[in-house]
């Protein structure tokens, strides 16, 4: 008894220390077996008697029934999310907290395609596991125009489980809200939006147009459904935009994140570096990717969900990316 309370005092100590053994951020899956080897060593292989503990007739401790305990807690510790920063993709000292669960995905190499909603849900779940997050269940924050209810639309607000949910640096995002309908009303600020890395994508004017990226696909409207979409209320959704020259009925989604720039589709975006006090563009509802201040730059083949397409209205394809558990 006296070394499990030893055990749970310990990692414990370094949960509420939010450290591992080497003073970094978070407690490992590693380090866990890390601290149960030395315990080990401190006690089973020192010759140690641990008294009250699960012993035999004499009070001695079953040295065997000490190890299969404790491969049953690291089997079951497996299980738990965690951060693996020996196994991670992203920088030394840029690892992603174990708690995240809203993080900035990368740029698309193939423009508005991401291979349907499925395909984007596993870009998320692929990025996630590189950067070392293990047993959680990934979302693109997405709207479709089929793959809801009845095959009808699909909105990103009911692809997110719920909150609190936490940045790559394990902070809380919108204030800390806990339900969707709260993470919609706060928004997300710019200083929240971080990748798996812990890396920020701010719009920067001093680089070349092809090289800019703020725009984030979405889809959506601020209210997180799908954008030209409007629910019997008539205020959750909103009207189609009567200045696009494109065929409204189509919706921003780059048919359903399958197009790539063969044709006249377009998406829809919002802003990574938005701020309540900085007008109505919103971290998930600005505007088209094409719109008729950058006409000039689609002269040519340049259609609005292709690569080269994004990149002219100020974005490379990323989208974001929720955790439902």
């Amino acid at each position: 008894m006296f070394f499990l309370i030893l055990l749970f005092m310990t990692l414990a100590l370094a949960v509420h220390q939010n450290r591992d053994l080497d003073g970094t951020p978070g407690l490992t899956l590693s380090d866990f077996r890390s601290l149960i080897k030395h315990l080990i060593g401190v006690t089973l292989l020192t010759g140690n008697s641990l008294h009250n503990a699960d012993t035999d007739q004499s009070g001695v401790v079953n040295r065997n029934d000490a190890v299969i305990l404790l491969n049953e807690m690291v089997a079951v510790g497996s299980q738990i999310p965690s951060s693996d920063p020996s196994s991670s993709s992203c920088p030394p000292r840029q690892e992603p907290d174990p708690r995240l669960s809203f993080f900035l995905g990368r740029p698309s190499t193939t423009g508005g395609n991401l291979g349907g909603i499925t395909g984007a849900d596993a870009r998320c779940q692929q990025w996630a596991e590189a950067a070392g997050i293990r047993g959680k269940t990934w979302r693109a924050y997405l709207s479709a125009t089929q793959g809801g209810p009845n095959n009808g639309p699909l909105h990103a607000r009911h692809r997110i489980g719920q909150g609190p949910w936490y940045n790559s640096q394990g902070l809380t995002i919108s204030q800390g809200a806990q339900t969707v309908d709260l993470l919609h009303e706060r928004g997300i600020v710019s200083s929240e939006i971080l990748t798996e890395c812990r890396q920020p994508v701010v719009y920067n004017q001093q680089l070349p147009p092809i090289q800019r990226d703020h725009d984030i696909l979405t889809g959506s409207n601020r209210f997180g459904y799908l954008r030209g979409w409007q629910d019997s209320d008539g205020d959750a959704g909103s009207q189609p935009l009567q200045f696009i020259e494109f065929e409204v009925g189509i919706g921003f989604t780059c048919t359903d994140w399958t197009d790539g720039g063969s044709g006249n589709f377009q998406g829809w975006v919002g802003h990574t570096d938005w701020n309540p006090n900085q007008g109505e563009d919103t971290w998930n509802d600005a505007h088209a990717t094409l719109d008729f201040s950058t006409t000039e730059l689609y002269e040519g083949n340049r259609p609005a969900c292709s690569q080269m397409g994004l990149q002219g209205t100020g974005g490379q394809g990323r989208i974001y990316c929720f955790a439902l558990n």
